[in-house]
This record gives C-alpha cells, sequence and structure tokens, in this order.
C-alpha cells in the first residue's frame, strides 16, 4: 500500500496461481484472457527444440495420442490426451530415455489429475513408484540403483517467487492514476529449469504501461540471487508455467 500526496491509497495487490504447465495435470483457465501477446526476457531461451517431430494419432476411445520423435527419430515420449486442441492429460502418458528405455509412466484420471507415477532408473530398475488420489500421495515408494528402498521424497516441487518482492517493487502508473484507471491484469509467466523467467503471455488488452510496470519488476527479480526457484520432478529442475493474477486500485483514504 503506497499513500500519495493526494490522499489516495494505492493498492496494488498481487495473488499468485500456480500453474503447472509443461509437466503438470492441472487444468486452470482464465476463460476472459487470451493471453496473445508475449514479451521475451531471454532472447536465447527455446521453448521447444525445433527438431522435435509429433506424430498425432487416436486411440479406440478417440483420445488423442501423441508420439515426440527427437531428430533421430527417436520415440521421446508417447502422451495420452483427451482432445488434441486442449491437451488434457487422460490415460497414460510414457517418457523414455534417449536409448528407447521406459523413464517415467504416469497414468491420469478424467479429472487431468495424476493417479499412478513410476520412474525408472537408466538400467531398468524401478525409481520411484508414487499412488495419489485427488492429487494427495496415499502411497509412494523410491529404491536406488540396485533396486533397494531409500528414503521417499517428494515428487513435485512447485516453483517459488518472491511475490512479496515483487508487490513492494511494484508501483501505479502515474498517468494511469491521475486518469482514475484501474485494472486486473493477469500474467502467464515461464519459469525456467534455471530458476529464471524467461518468457511472459498477456492479453493485450491490458492497459501498456501495467504491463511495463510489471514486466519491471519481474525482471527485476530475475537480478535477485534466490528470489525464483525451479519446479522440481522427482529432484530435477524443469521448466514450469505459472499465472499471477494482479489488482490495480485506487482507493480513498481513509474509506
Amino acid at each position: 500500500m503506497k499513500i500519495n500526496k493526494h490522499g489516495l491509497v494505492l493498492l496494488v495487490i498481487v495473488n499468485v496461481t500456480l500453474l503447472l504447465g509443461l509437466n503438470s495435470c492441472h487444468n486452470i483457465s482464465y476463460v476472459s484472457k487470451k493471453f496473445n501477446s508475449e514479451i521475451i526476457l531471454d532472447s536465447n531461451y527455446q521453448i521447444k527444440d525445433k527438431s522435435i517431430k509429433e506424430i498425432v494419432l487416436k486411440d479406440k476411445s478417440e483420445n488423442t495420442i501423441v508420439k515426440t520423435l527427437n531428430n533421430d527419430c527417436v520415440i521421446v515420449s508417447v502422451e495420452s490426451f483427451d482432445n488434441e486442441a486442449d491437451r488434457n492429460f487422460i490415460g497414460e502418458s510414457k517418457y523414455f530415455y534417449s536409448d528407447g528405455k521406459l523413464k517415467k509412466s504416469i497414468i491420469y484420471n478424467k479429472k487431468n489429475l495424476y493417479s499412478e507415477v513410476k520412474i525408472y532408473h537408466s538400467n531398468g530398475k524401478l525409481k520411484r513408484e508414487d499412488y495419489f488420489k485427488d492429487m494427495k500421495l496415499i502411497k509412494g515408494n523410491c529404491f536406488d540403483s540396485l533396486g533397494d528402498l531409500v528414503k521417499h521424497t517428494e515428487y513435485e516441487k512447485l516453483p517459488v517467487i518472491e511475490i512479496e518482492k515483487f508487490g513492494q517493487c511494484l508501483m501505479y502508473p502515474d498517468s494511469l492514476r491521475k486518469e482514475g484507471i484501474e485494472e486486473d491484469v493477469i500474467l502467464r509467466v515461464l519459469i525456467n529449469k534455471f530458476g529464471k523467467i524467461v518468457l511472459i503471455i498477456y492479453d493485450n488488452l491490458h492497459s501498456k504501461l501495467f504491463i511495463e510496470e510489471a514486466v519491471r519488476c519481474l525482471s527485476k527479480l530475475n537480478n535477485i540471487k534466490g528470489a525464483i526457484q525451479p519446479a522440481l520432478i522427482d529432484g530435477e529442475p524443469i521448466d514450469m508455467w505459472i499465472y499471477i493474477p494482479i489488482r490495480y486500485r485506487l482507493t480513498i483514504f481513509g474509506y
């Protein structure tokens, strides 16, 4: 909260809703937002290797099966979706090592949530076997490369962003304050496996100055050590999307 000389309380309210985007089963959507514009913070970053090829098929249940191959035509994944457009996971999806051996198998229920996760060491031995109900672990075991039981660790950790520092950085654009403009802004933000924000997507109907201010503060977080931590899957850092809703509000002081 910032109070200016005119007695206005400048409210910039920041909430964070995490979306497990590239490796997740969550289905979070904001139907009123198009996310049709983007700002790239790292020009060297590639979301997807252009050499990767996709083969799209249909199974007996009319689910969409997407086989992904690398440049050497080796299958790296076989994923099952309820339809090609939305690509909500359903049924079993498999992921493979470069030599073709199974690396991971995930079974999703009809709610687009995983119910079973199995991960394998490169030698074929089972590494993890977790069972979930409504995203809550009900049973899980972890194993070393020899097949011996080891301490169980969390399969998935969400990215961490110091949202308090982000909120403290945000300033109400002066020209929009003078015009009395308020707005709800939603940003879709990609945090890479190194803990850096590399891409921001937004609806171009948002006020440009509100977007620029949010981008300025997110860029600043990129330069603060430890302010952003990447998501982890089975202990390995991965790229992951989050949503950041921001409410820009002007309020008369004392009311």
